[in-house]
């Protein structure tokens, strides 16, 4: 053994001085969440012997303010000091090798933040939502990891590691590459330029980016990841230069132009209906408010994941009948959803009762607030999380012909107070009716033998909250029986 390891400590004390051994043996790690919570603590002096502070080890320390951290110090856990929101600043120690994910996350007064020369390996999101951050830097001599611009770059593949709401995108030529989550929840940002020389934006680069207005990318960036603004509301213009091999913008719709695939969008944005979008990728137009009455124009085959996710604004949309592909969750979140029209010529898709129904599988995809399962018989399965969300919702029935209701197919769906099933069901799958906390009433059209026959998790229903209705207890008190 290396020694002790402190493992908790009294969460009402104000000042701690943790002792360098204990009858001589030394005292070399802080466990994992040992100081996690300690609201009251104000100072600690950590020992020389010390050489790990583990995960959490002073998460949610909210009144802590002074760190006294000695050399000898190698590793500093992910979230190690996450939520020290009176922390200023901290003197880290020329010791110090790694710090994990988010080690010094969230802490809403940090003001600086030095690297020491000996770190060779940095977490993600480091300084993550820290929005007083002013100074963020790395010591000369580091062999991994350099400084410009209050951004740290990783020297070999010239990426940006880590950024706060000071930092300058250098110009240099020092970094190609914006490392995803960088710039997240950087809300000082607003008319963002990317400087010539970038190559690369990487995922959900500067998502969440409250006050973020504009983007415009140079001609060099010709690798553009997922979601790099998605959660900015008010962002309203994207431009790319023309000689950008690799992408273009029109109507505020960053483009691809290899396949005509929409990267992503802002509340501006209008689909291009000049016959050159053939898809709209995961997540491009999520949390875009300025969709109303949406029209998807002919020509688009593919609909992507989370399209048009938590558009509070969007009252209907309608899907050409070149559409072959649509996506899980295409508009959950957009609670005033209430008109889906498709094509009657689609081949792959139809809609009915604001449904969108996958011919070949016959599974409801998508619902909204105003849906009505159809019950012509076209409907089988009700899909994976297809109603999820759906707040609205406050009875549905399902009708005869449905034998599958799949995971997560209601979940969310806070306003739901009773369900009618069919005699159909064969199969209802684990989390169905997650979080559905109102549901008080289940109504099911046979049998209690032939409820006990489906296939579902035990705890679907709490029985403590919700009441099973079977078709006997409805010829029980009316003398006959009855759908319901």
């Amino acid at each position: 053994s290396n020694g002790f390891s402190v493992c908790e400590c009294d969460k009402n004390a104000t000042s701690i001085t943790i002792p360098n051994e204990i009858n001589g043996v030394a005292i070399y790690k802080i466990d994992k969440g040992a100081f996690k919570n300690c609201s009251l603590l104000e100072s600690v002096k950590l020992p020389s012997s010390l050489i790990v502070i583990s995960d959490e080890a002073f998460e949610w320390c909210t009144n802590l303010k002074d760190v006294d951290m000695p050399s000898g110090v190698e590793i500093i856990g992910e979230s190690a000091f996450r939520y020290c929101n009176k922390l200023h600043t901290i003197d880290l120690p020329e010791s110090i090798k790694t710090i994990e994910h988010y080690a010094f996350g969230d802490c809403e007064n940090l003001i600086s933040l030095i690297i020491p020369s000996s770190v060779t390996e940095l977490g993600s999101r480091i300084v993550g939502n820290c929005n007083n951050l002013k100074e963020l830097s790395v010591k000369d001599g580091n062999p991994v990891y350099s400084s410009s611009g209050n951004c740290i770059i990783e020297k070999a593949t010239r990426t940006i590691v880590a950024g706060c709401n000071s930092s300058v995108i250098p110009n240099d030529g020092s970094a190609t590459i914006i490392g995803s989550s960088v710039f997240e929840m950087c809300n000082n940002l607003v008319n963002v330029i990317i400087p010539s020389g970038i190559t690369t934006i990487e995922e959900f680069a500067f998502g969440n980016c409250d006050n973020i207005k504009s983007i415009s990318i140079p001609a060099t960036t010709i690798n553009i990841g997922k979601r790099i603004a998605s959660g900015c509301r008010n962002l309203t213009q994207i431009t790319v230069e023309n000689e950008n091999p690799s992408y273009t913008s029109k109507n505020n719709c960053l483009i691809e132009k290899d396949t005509g695939t929409i990267i992503f969008g802002c509340k501006t944005s209008k689909i291009p209906d000049d016959g050159n979008i053939k898809a709209i990728a995961n997540s491009a137009f999520e949390a875009c408010d300025g969709f109303i009455d949406l029209v998807i124009p002919d020509g688009v085959q593919s609909i992507g994941d989370f399209s048009f996710l938590n558009c509070d604004n969007l009252r209907s949309i309608t899907i050409p009948d070149s559409v072959t592909h649509i996506g899980m969750e295409i508009f959950n979140g957009s609670h005033n959803l209430e008109i889906i029209i498709i094509a009657p010529s689609n081949r792959f898709y139809l809609s009915d009762g604001n449904c969108i129904i996958e011919k070949a599988t016959k599974k409801i995809i998508a619902g909204c607030k105003s849906s009505m399962i159809p019950d012509d018989k076209n409907v089988t399965i009700i899909g994976e999380k297809a109603f999820c969300r759906c707040y609205s919702l406050t009875d549905i029935v399902i009708p005869e012909g449905v034998m599958v209701i799949d995971r997560y197919a209601f979940g969310e769906c806070l306003g739901l107070k009773s369900i009618h099933l069919p005699a159909s069901i064969r199969e209802i799958k684990k989390e169905a009716f997650r979080m559905c906390n109102n549901l008080t009433d289940v109504f099911f059209n046979g049998t209690e033998e032939q409820w006990n026959n489906i296939k579902m998790d035990l705890d679907e229903f709490s029985l403590e909250r919700v009441t099973i209705h079977f078709i006997d207890d409805v010829r029980n008190a009316e003398g006959e029986a009855k759908n319901v």
